[in-house]
Order: structure tokens, then C-alpha cells, then sequence
């Protein structure tokens, strides 16, 4: 893949600005370029081919910003601790990929992280999956879409209560001693149901 012979297999960027871009952000990243790069690229047809970037600043636009585009940052830790503490030290990302033959060390990654999404050995599929949830968590977004989760993002979920009149109790100034107790009585009455409840099912062992 050079600008002479670009990969005929392998899209280009949408436009020239998003082109430009993706060039600064590749050559401000004071990073080792290990394949591909800027000097690869061609901005007459928007090909950037595929680069990774090895010990990128941690403070540079390409550690800060969203990448949409052919990029990758390689930051080395020394354990799996120390990888989930530098994702959660950051803005919660729209996904999160994990890729190891051991099934438990990936999960327990999953677990000691926070992302919009996540997958285990493969990435972006989980967006294609209708029957997945997708979207993102704190910065990166909120609310999911898809199927039913899409329907209940914009659907209102309206709380309505009744009660029939007869039941009311006089609830309002002045207050006596009578009302009182009765006022006591109602906001104790669901704690003693559910301190009942409970020990019952202790007794029965459920």
C-alpha cells in the first residue's frame, strides 16, 4: 500500500477535511509509526491506509479525541490491573475490545471496566447485532437503541396512581395527636410488611 498503489480493498475517507484530520492527528501523536502513516497516505484520493501508532502521548489530540478512521494507539502496560485502571481514568469510550484466549481473564476485564459497549474477540459486530443494545455511557453518550431498547428510548413511561376517595384519611392541618398516630401508623405499616415478608421467608427458607 503506497500512494502510487493503494489497496484497491480498502475504503477511503469520506472527504478531503476528514482526510486532513486524520493526517494531523497521526502526525502530532509524537508516537513510532509502525505501519501505514501520513507520508503513506494520498490526499488527492483520501487514502490513509491502516496505522498503528506505538507510545502515542498520552496527552495528544490522538489520546484525546475520537478517531473515526484508520488509527490505532498502542500504549504497553505491564498487567491487566494497570490496563483497566488507565480506561477507567478516562472518558468512559463508546467501546471496549478485548482480545485473549483466556476466557476469564477477558470477562474480568468487562468487569473491571465501564463502557458503552463491549466485546470479547472481534470488533464494531455488536452494532450489526439487532438483538444487542448499543450505545454509549457517560461522555460517550446515553440511552441505547435497537429492537425494543429503541422503542423504550422514545417511549414515555407516564406513572399513574389511584385510589378511591373513600379511603383518604384527613391528612391536613391542624394536626392533633389522633391524626398524628394515624399519619405514623400509614408510613410505618409497609416496613412492618416487608420486615414480616422477609422473616417468613427466612423461617421457610426461600
Amino acid at each position: 500500500m503506497t500512494p502510487e498503489k493503494p489497496a484497491t480493498e480498502l475504503g477511503k475517507v469520506v472527504n478531503s477535511r476528514h482526510f486532513a484530520r486524520l493526517r494531523n492527528l497521526a502526525e502530532t501523536s509524537e508516537g513510532q509509526v509502525v505501519c501505514g502513516g501520513a507520508a503513506a497516505g494520498d490526499a488527492n484520493s483520501c487514502f490513509l491506509p491502516p496505522t498503528i501508532i506505538s507510545r502515542p502521548s498520552l496527552t495528544s489530540p490522538a489520546m484525546t479525541e475520537e478517531l473515526f478512521g484508520p488509527l490505532l494507539m498502542v500504549t504497553p502496560v505491564k498487567s491487566l490491573e494497570e490496563a483497566a485502571d488507565f480506561v477507567n481514568s478516562r472518558e468512559t469510550p463508546l467501546a471496549l475490545y478485548v482480545f485473549s484466549g483466556n476466557r476469564k481473564r477477558a470477562e474480568d476485564v468487562i468487569r473491571n471496566t465501564r463502557s458503552g459497549g463491549a466485546m470479547i474477540n472481534d470488533t464494531f459486530v455488536h452494532l450489526a447485532n439487532p438483538h444487542l443494545p448499543f450505545g454509549g455511557c457517560g461522555e460517550s453518550g446515553f440511552g441505547s437503541y435497537h429492537g425494543k431498547w429503541g422503542f423504550e428510548e422514545f417511549s414515555h413511561k407516564r406513572s399513574v396512581l389511584a385510589r378511591p376517595l373513600f379511603l383518604d384519611i384527613d391528612r391536613y392541618p391542624p394536626y392533633d395527636n389522633l391524626k398524628l398516630m394515624i399519619v405514623r401508623t400509614a408510613m410505618t405499616v409497609p416496613e412492618m410488611i416487608k420486615s414480616f415478608a422477609a422473616k417468613m421467608m427466612r423461617v421457610f427458607g426461600c
